[in-house]
């Protein structure tokens, strides 16, 4: 077992642990058919043995054998992430969340017809997030359908 150990956002943490569990507690497992998985991979070194970074961690990422999924070899057990690095990943983290919850908050209020409060708390309930509130995600989500609206509009097909 591979691993690296990062500090993102508390509700970034809780949506790794609850959307890709590893079976243990605190370590999230990532599949390599996730672009996360590259991005991981492509920003880690070998773990220097600095006390003071290895303290500030939430999650643990646990990754499967890169000799298996990918072209990467990888030496040794446990990783660290330069400075970076790990704003690369928590970014690509950051847009994982996102993307997974406007995904599903469309599909719930087009296909289902739920009011964007219903679909808010059916992502929440599903995925298990207590971290994350349901004003953040509605102000997200109305800036976001703005955003694809202006978008839209700037199209002439």
């Amino acid at each position: 077992m591979q691993t690296i150990r990062l500090a993102i956002k508390p509700y970034l943490a809780e949506y790794l642990i609850k959307t890709y569990p590893s079976g243990e507690p605190g370590i999230v497992k990532v599949p390599p058919t996730l672009n996360l998985y590259e991005v991981i991979l492509s920003n880690m070194h070998g773990l220097k043995k600095e006390k003071a970074d290895m303290d500030r961690w939430n999650v643990e990422i646990m990754l499967p054998n890169p000799s298996q999924s990918s072209s990467h070899r990888l030496t040794c057990k446990r990783y660290g992430v330069s400075g970076q690095g790990s704003i690369r990943i928590s970014r690509s983290i950051y847009i994982l969340y996102w993307s997974d919850c406007h995904s599903y908050l469309e599909h719930r209020i087009n296909v289902h017809g739920d009011t964007i409060i219903d679909a808010i708390y059916g992502f929440l309930d599903s995925r298990g997030l207590t971290l994350s509130t349901e004003d953040a995600i509605r102000k997200n989500y109305q800036r976001w359908r703005m955003r694809r609206k202006s978008h839209a509009k700037d199209r002439n097909f």
